[in-house]
């Protein structure tokens, strides 16, 4: 196990995931390839340890004697995805005392403070103005569309990651090829362990979302996914 590959906050994210999963599961001592993937999945996208945790405490609980048990992380990850879209909605539009406010709303307050987060990021970042200007330009389309085309969560959901990808990709594309390099080593760093148990092709999907991950973060980029 090459423990030295990852980061202090991924090898405990890890852990305690696969403990608990093989713990609560009580079968097996090993998890399956397309269980690492999930994981690899929610530590590319930032899922905080405690959303995780709590999702497969929610998951085993369903099961009762009567139902199937949980084969796989398959079965957890649609809680996760469920708690962590609620936890970032409370985050970006957490409504005042005796104050209700409607997904439409609480979307337009979140998409709303993404534009002024990447404005200030222009200001200090003269290289980054061009591809954040089109980026801020897509929100703002996105927010005149809530309410004119009554988009869904799940559309819009699919619309802000559509628009996240494509700042992610104008920012990396301008890179020399000497920093791409740097970044997709930096994803092997973390892939290292999981090779074994993964398919190529979920490999490469992984480390795709993981120098998304890398790249938004080192340039203090606002995460999209607030909105998951």
């Amino acid at each position: 196990m090459l423990v030295t590959e990852c980061t202090t906050g991924e090898e405990e994210f890890i852990q305690r995931i696969v403990t608990r999963y093989l713990y609560l599961k009580q079968r097996g001592l090993v998890i399956s390839p397309r269980d690492w993937q999930y994981i690899c999945r929610w530590l590319a996208q930032n899922i905080p340890l405690i959303t995780v945790l709590k999702a497969l405490e929610i998951g085993f609980a369903e099961m009762t004697e009567h139902t199937a048990r949980v084969r796989s992380l398959a079965y957890i990850d649609r809680i996760v995805t469920r708690l962590e879209r609620e936890r970032r909605l409370m985050q970006i539009g957490r409504p005042k005392e005796n104050e209700t406010k409607s997904t439409s709303e609480v979307m337009r307050d979140g998409l709303t403070r993404i534009i002024a987060e990447l404005e200030e990021i222009a200001k200090k970042e003269g290289d980054l103005a061009h591809p954040i200007s089109n980026t801020i330009l897509n929100i703002r389309r996105l927010i005149d569309e809530i309410d004119t085309r009554s988009l869904d969560f799940d559309h819009i959901l699919k619309r802000v990651t559509q628009i996240e990808d494509g700042l992610f990709r104008s920012v990396f594309n301008r890179f020399e090829e000497e920093k791409k390099r740097y970044y997709e080593k930096k994803a092997d760093k973390t892939l290292t362990r999981f090779k074994a148990n993964m398919p190529e092709k979920a490999i490469q999907s992984t480390k795709r979302k993981l120098i998304k991950s890398i790249v938004l973060r080192d340039f203090d980029l606002p995460p999209f996914n607030p909105l998951i």
